[in-house]
């Protein structure tokens, strides 16, 4: 190889490049996976001058196996075992830490029970109207989700006819009408309000006067509780109906949504940046192909956190619009004097949203962390 080949130069950088971490004894995230896959596929990774006839075909291998041996050293192959052990790892970590919150659940249930014996039913301190028990609450869902249809114990529903099945049963009841309602809304308003802030940041954390207008208003907005968008909702579209509802919806994540992803893209180490320009990834190609893929694990936070704004603005809306959902129950309940009811319904947002954050972002957490060798650093 003749000195002053461009191969040359990019083997070198990408030696400088792979060695820089390891002196400083950090760990690079694994972002420039799509420049590595980009290498093994073929694709072209810099834009260097090629000689002609053999020269050129020696200063292309030597250029693929430069951009190879950057990506490998950064994120290679050589680390699919240890990602495969770090995922073994998490899993025997996520059923610890399944086993200790049942544990303080039941916990929980046992101080509540103990603390309604002594202030209900021993000293009457406090009336059994405010204070319900825990069997009461259980008992109020076990009908509340027709489940009572089992124990032929079920309260048949004024003006319906008596159930012929489980299925029958549970429609007639008041919960499983109210969650379909509500998740329905929230997936609506949730991807609207993603659909628009997801692009909206990308421009925030690209360019100087988007964040100075849309990144900064967001900043603002996304402090204002999002029960004060209610009373504009009302105004503009009614008290009835799902539209002020979604709007609430809507604009409860957006904010937030914008935030996070141009925090998620902000945040990526600038060392990625570089690895990339090395290889010849500039403009749109550094943007979409490093940046964005370093960021996801941030982005997805983000997401998460747009998706819990979300489910609170959705209940705040459903509280005060009267048009179903867990929010309306929730509110009938109190109008109602029925503590139990008020507690479980309580407890069923709850459930619901633990649910969705183990069963959706939890994994997609997991999953990115390990790829992008976050993962193993919790104590």
């Amino acid at each position: 190889m003749k000195p002053g080949d461009p191969s040359q130069s990019t083997e070198a950088t990408a030696v400088e490049l792979a060695a820089e971490p390891a002196r400083n004894g950090s760990h690079v995230a694994k972002a420039p996976q799509v420049l590595a896959a980009g290498s093994r596929q073929g694709a072209p990774v810099a834009d260097e001058p090629q000689g002609s006839g053999a020269a050129g075909a020696a200063g292309a291998a030597a250029g693929a196996a430069g951009a190879a041996s950057v990506a490998n050293a950064v994120t290679g192959r050589p680390l699919n075992a240890a990602a495969n052990r770090e995922d073994q790892a998490a899993r025997r970590l996520q059923w610890g830490d399944v086993a200790i919150q049942v544990a303080f659940v039941v916990f929980l249930i046992g101080a509540w029970h103990v603390a309604h014996y002594f202030l209900v039913t021993r000293s009457g301190a406090w009336s059994g109207a405010l204070f319900p028990s825990p069997r009461q609450v259980f008992d109020w869902l076990w009908d509340g989700f027709g489940l009572s249809y089992f124990t032929h114990s079920y309260l048949k529903v004024p003006g319906q006819d008596a159930p012929h099945s489980f299925w029958q049963a549970a429609l007639q009841k008041e919960y499983p009408r109210a969650i379909g309602a509500s998740l329905l809304r929230l997936v609506i308003g949730y991807s609207i309000a993603v659909s628009i802030g997801f692009p909206l940041g990308l421009l925030v954390a690209r360019f100087s006067l988007a964040e100075k207008t849309i990144g900064w208003l967001s900043l603002s907005l996304q402090s204002l509780p999002s029960i004060c968008w209610i009373p504009l909702a009302i105004l503009w579209l009614g008290r009835f109906g799902v539209w002020p509802i979604l709007l609430v919806t809507i604009l409860g994540a957006l904010f937030a949504t914008i935030v996070a992803v141009a925090d998620g893209i902000r945040n990526v180490p600038p060392l990625l940046a570089r690895a990339g320009r090395t290889l010849g990834a500039d403009g749109a190609r550094l943007y979409f192909g490093v940046l964005l893929p370093a960021a996801l694990p941030g982005i997805v936070t983000g997401l998460k956190i747009g998706w819990s704004f979300a489910w609170r603005s959705l209940m705040a809306a459903e509280l005060i619009v009267n048009s179903g959902g867990l929010g309306f129950l929730l509110e009938n309940d109190r109008a109602n004097g029925d503590s139990e009811g008020v507690v479980a319904s309580i407890l069923v947002i709850i459930v619901i949203g633990l649910g969705l954050q183990a069963l959706i972002f939890a994994p997609v957490e997991r999953r990115l962390q390990s790829l992008w060798g976050l993962s193993g650093t919790r104590s």
